[in-house]
């Protein structure tokens, strides 16, 4: 493909949540409902001694049609009809592979004998004709469907709802600092700079592994800082630093940016071993989210030797030890 075309396909996969997340969940900060302590079944209070306010998450959107609506569409229609319709309108590509498309443009470029400032002037006309910056992530009809049905249901049950409009806040506040990174990569790559570098993948995201200042606050569930640290360190040092694993645990758990920059040490052979703590969180976390589908992104999204979509691929068909 020639270097436009390619620009023009990496803007088409981004201009949707769907290119930036593939399991994007909607969520709202509870106004009454706490977290629990799991330790000692109180209220979860966080370093300052405030009570923790539990965040009300979605299962993963748009959601599956139910079977009944699903066989009125005719026979063998896929549950997750919704979400392949979103992904062929928009043309998004499940097998797209972020730093396989940006080399391929850059090479493209180079073969092409684009000047620089040329090729970045190219970019940033196909940027505004499908995403501008400075305004909120494309959402498919079937997610806001998805989103408004949620909070009826709740409200109709009783349960704690919000409007949909913070909802869309708080999924903005997430995907569009993500989409920047992606962005500032290309560029970086155009610009010839070195894109294998662990710390560019969270250019521009808030610092997403970093402990900050500010007091922890588990966007997660209701465990403290100091909890998770003590559940996960079996990991240290065979596998990980004490700094690494404080850095996880910040951007898994306060930031929730996803980075997958984290390396595991004596990885080989070692793999269920290493996974077993994250089953073993799940596991122990009856009270908490659930849905094996949250946990899992909490490892996929972090270590490279893990991938998210491929360990939900292996829970849909039962092959993962998230039982």
């Amino acid at each position: 493909m020639k270097f436009d075309e390619l620009v023009e396909r990496f803007f088409k996969q981004y201009h949707t949540s769907l290119g930036i997340d593939l399991y994007l969940r909607a969520s709202f900060k509870s106004k009454i409902e706490t977290s629990t302590d799991m330790q000692n079944g109180k209220p979860a209070k966080d370093a300052n001694g405030e009570l923790v306010y539990m965040d009300i998450v979605s299962d993963p959107m748009p959601f599956d049609l139910p079977p009944k609506e699903a066989r009125a569409y005719g026979e063998g229609t896929p549950l997750d009809k919704h979400f392949r319709d979103s992904m062929e309108r928009y043309e998004v590509e499940y097998s797209f592979e972020k730093d396989e498309e940006i080399m391929a443009i850059k090479m493209a470029m180079e073969s092409e004998k684009y000047l620089v400032h040329d090729a970045i002037v190219t970019i940033e006309s196909k940027q505004s004709k499908y995403w501008n910056p400075n305004k909120s992530i494309v959402f498919p009809d079937q997610i806001l469907c998805s989103i408004a049905e949620w909070l009826e249901y709740r409200a109709n049950e009783g349960l704690e709802s919000t409007m949909s409009g913070e909802v869309l806040a708080n999924l903005n506040n997430e995907l569009k600092p993500i989409r920047n990174a992606i962005y500032e990569r290309l560029i970086s790559a155009i610009k010839g700079e070195d894109i294998t570098r662990e710390n560019l993948e969270t250019t521009n995201t808030v610092n997403s592994e970093q402990p900050s200042d500010e007091p922890f606050d588990n966007k997660f569930d209701n465990n403290l800082e100091e909890e998770l640290y003590d559940h996960f360190k079996v990991l240290v040092p065979k596998h990980l630093s004490k700094e690494d694993l404080t850095r996880y645990i910040w951007g898994a758990f306060h930031h929730q940016k996803k980075c997958n920059s984290f390396t595991f040490n004596n990885f080989k052979n070692n793999k269920l071993s290493i996974q077993k703590a994250w089953v073993d969180y799940y596991g122990n976390a009856p009270n908490s989210y659930g849905n094996k589908k949250l946990f899992i992104p909490l490892l996929g999204d972090y270590f490279k030797q893990f991938d998210t979509e491929e360990m939900l691929a292996e829970l849909a068909n039962g092959n993962t030890n998230f039982k």
